[in-house]
């Protein structure tokens, strides 16, 4: 033979050597693992096995294996169909370990079906490891382990969960943590997993759990490195994800696929150490890549969050977080949510000022409890229900739903509730222009109507028209709403709103017939009147619609629902203004005309020269409610007043009382965001006035403050560490206004 393939040969050999001699064993027949009942043939005599890293053990059809001592190291293992191998004991406290350095077909069984059986999966050796077949696997726990006695050489290792598996660990077994899953080794080593599309891990029982770092105690070792674990197909943890690791350069990851689902019960970061880091990324998908929180016998959600760097990666608007317990749960406030879906009878909470890109409503109850939910999306798909309702409830208002409808136009259902029962949505219907953001807030009342309103908007009375005592509550519906809009943002809009209320809230006869009922809004200070009902309104089924509301409305304003029998208070002439920048509109009203030919919209700075700035046509006789609007283009800078005076056929005149509007220097800022500095334009300045500047993030947590006396017409705020395609809100004040802006980081 040639001396060069003799060589080769010797290469092969040596290489053979160092890799170890692969070893495949078939089971002859049934009895313990390490009885005399294997064979290196399939039809052969039985006899002994060798146990270590380069055997291969294969369990014929028919035959029943029982492992019978701990740990017992193999490559791989092949269960093949009408197989079994099993520890056949109940108690946790029996558990025996398979050391695998390979792999595992299992076309049989492995373990004892739907029954408890103490047998688990060491997982050895530096490579990849799958878990496949048709057969039914079910372990009590799988975990990274620190054997030293497998003669496998250490390092990362890779798990693929190809079939579907279930892990039966109770995690009642005092000393040996809750987790089923876990990385075992106190070593620098990974433990990724890897569950393949269309299989399934399950961690059956709600006291057991699964860590990326450590067996579930809480505790985390800072050599430890965690792993990479990627959801593809289902993942199901009824107890705990133990979510967290002390070591900030190598912190354990869950990627949730396009394709994956992962249910848990309570997500928990663990409180014994400052440092605990960990990253949650969710890469939504069409129909999946979404993760749900179902809570521990259907409560809870999270424990233990103002603890660590845990970090969630909602990758597209397909990335969705599930609220799904049927007890109460906690909506974490930390995550900047994609889709926010809140299923099952339970009631979900806020736990501070929460913001989502879609909320998704399919039952139970979502609490604002105090705190605003922030919509992103303008769309009216933005908000979507099939079932459930928000809650707000709170008679200071605080409880409040945010939209960013910006000037998306069409119904956007701000979808509140009381309880299942109670559904009363009101309905926001931008026909045309821009809102920027909406917030709305609602409560019942007894039928006393008390309390009032007091914030933002303080309501200091309730009197009736018609003179019922001690006040108009008898015909008025017991429900306050709180809407508002972006002051100063936008530009002029017309909106229709529907407002619905719960037939027990409707007032005492004869005041209390849906069909006479008119929602009206009630002006601040310094009128401190319940204006006019807008014309048009109609009316349903405990609902009240209300076309054509002007921007100049909608700022933020109580509204209640009365009566047409007995209205609440109202003057002949309602008449006020309204900032829109960079111009003033006028909104007034009258119940009634006689001979009135034209209206002249007077203004002054000082009441010594009163200008005329425009005249509009009056409606001559009429004995309804009409409305009339003018837009002063050029307003006065500063405090100015505005007046009507009234002129009829005849000549005679009659003058309103007048009123007042600030036109200050801070509604001409303007400001943008570029290359993380953001620019500040002051077309005008008040000298000696102070001007406060502030950065807040969408959460509501403050990033910079400042205060400037006289500053330059252009401000730069720089090093600020804003985060790309991030929403900021700068506010801008004085001792006299107040303006804010909401801008995208680039």
């Amino acid at each position: 033979m040639h001396k060069a393939n003799l060589f080769l040969i010797f290469l092969l050999l040596l290489a053979f050597a160092k890799l170890g001699a692969q070893t495949r064993y078939y089971s002859q027949m049934s009895g313990n693992h390490n009885a005399n009942i294997w064979d290196v043939v399939p039809v052969g005599t039985p006899g002994p096995a060798v146990f270590d890293n380069n055997s291969t053990f294969v369990i014929q059809t028919g035959h029943i294996v029982t492992l019978n001592s701990s740990p017992v190291t193999l490559d791989s293992l092949i269960i093949q169909t009408g197989a079994k191998f099993f520890r056949n004991n109940t108690s946790e406290a029996a558990l025996y370990y398979i050391n695998l350095c390979g792999s595992i077909i299992c076309n049989g069984d492995f373990g004892n079906d739907g029954i408890l059986d103490a047998i688990g999966v060491n997982i050895q050796a530096n490579k990849s490891h799958t878990i496949s077949g048709t057969g039914k696997f079910n372990a009590l726990r799988i975990r990274n382990s620190d054997e030293t006695n497998d003669g496998a050489t250490r390092g990362n290792t890779t798990t693929t969960i190809a079939m579907n598996v279930n892990l039966r660990w109770t995690g009642t077994l005092g000393g040996s943590g809750i987790n089923a899953l876990y990385n075992n080794r106190d070593a620098i080593f990974t433990f990724d997993v890897i569950i393949n599309n269309g299989c399934t891990l399950n961690i059956i029982e709600p006291t057991a759990g699964a860590g990326v770092d450590g067996p579930g105690t809480g505790t985390y070792a800072a050599s430890h490195r965690g792993g990479i674990w990627t959801v593809n197909g289902v993942f199901t943890i009824n107890g705990k994800l133990w979510l967290g690791s002390n070591n900030t350069s190598n912190k354990p990851v869950i990627v949730i696929g396009s394709t994956g689902v992962m249910n848990v019960g309570i997500i928990d970061y663990g409180t014994d150490n400052a440092n605990q880091c960990a990253q949650m990324t969710i890469n939504g998908g069409a129909t999946n890549g979404r993760l749900n929180i179902m809570g521990i016998g259907g409560t809870g959600a999270f424990l233990n969050t103002n603890v660590g760097t845990t970090t969630y990666n909602l990758s597209n608007a397909n990335s969705q977080i599930e609220y799904s317990g049927s007890g109460a749960q906690m909506v974490e406030k930390s995550i900047a949510y994609q889709k926010l879906k809140i299923s099952n009878t339970g009631v979900r909470s806020l736990n501070g000022f929460t913001t989502a890109n879609q909320l998704i409503l399919a039952n139970g109850e979502l609490n604002l409890n105090g705190y605003s939910l922030t919509i992103i999306s303008p769309l009216t798909t933005g908000i979507t229900r099939t079932g459930g309702y928000v809650k707000s409830e709170l008679t200071n208002n605080s409880s409040k739903l945010r939209w960013f409808v910006n000037n998306t136009t069409g119904a956007h259902t701000f979808p509140f509730g009381v309880n299942n029962s109670i559904y009363i949505p009101l309905t926001y219907n931008l026909v045309s222009g821009d809102v920027d953001t909406v917030t709305i807030s609602t409560y019942g009342t007894p039928t006393t109507n008390l309390p009032w309103p007091t914030t933002p908007s303080n309501v200091n009375n309730l009197n009736s028209l018609i003179g019922l005592l001690p006040d108009n509550r008898d015909a008025t519906v017991d429900r306050f709403w709180q809407i508002g809009k972006s002051i100063g943002a936008g530009t002029p809009s017309s909106v229709t709103l529907t407002f619905t209320y719960a037939s027990a809230e409707l007032p005492i006869p004869p005041y209390n017939v849906p069909t006479d009922m008119r929602a009206q809004r009630y002006q601040n200070a310094p009128t401190n009147k319940w204006q006019l009902p807008l014309a048009g309104q109609t009316t349903g089924a405990n609902s009240v619609t209300v076309p054509n509301v002007p921007s100049g409305q909608l700022v933020n304003y109580p509204w209640a629902i009365a009566s047409i029998l007995s209205p609440l208070p109202i003057e002949l002439v309602s008449f006020e203004a309204m900032e829109e920048s960079p111009y003033v509109k006028l909104f007034w009203a009258t119940q009634s005309e006689n001979n009135s030919s034209h209206f002249i919209v007077q203004k002054t700075a000082d009441f010594e020269k009163v200008y005329d700035t425009g005249t509009i046509p009056a409606s001559g006789n009429s004995r309804t409610l009409v409305n009339y609007n003018y837009t002063d283009k050029n307003p006065l800078n500063g405090n100015s007043y505005y007046r009507l005076k009234q002129v009829d056929f005849d000549g005679k005149t009659s003058f309103s009382d007048w009123i007042s509007i600030n036109i200050g220097t801070i509604s001409n800022t303007h400001a943008f965001i570029s290359n993380n500095q953001v620019y500040l334009s002051l077309e005008s300045i008040t000298e000696n006035m102070n001007y406060h500047i502030n950065v807040f993030d969408v959460h509501g947590k403050l990033l910079f403050s400042t205060k400037l006396q006289n500053p330059e017409k252009t401000v730069v705020l720089s090093n600020l560490l804003l985060q790309p395609n991030q929403l900021y809100f700068i506010s801008v004040s004085n001792e006299s206004e107040a303006k804010t802006f909401k801008l995208l980081a680039n």
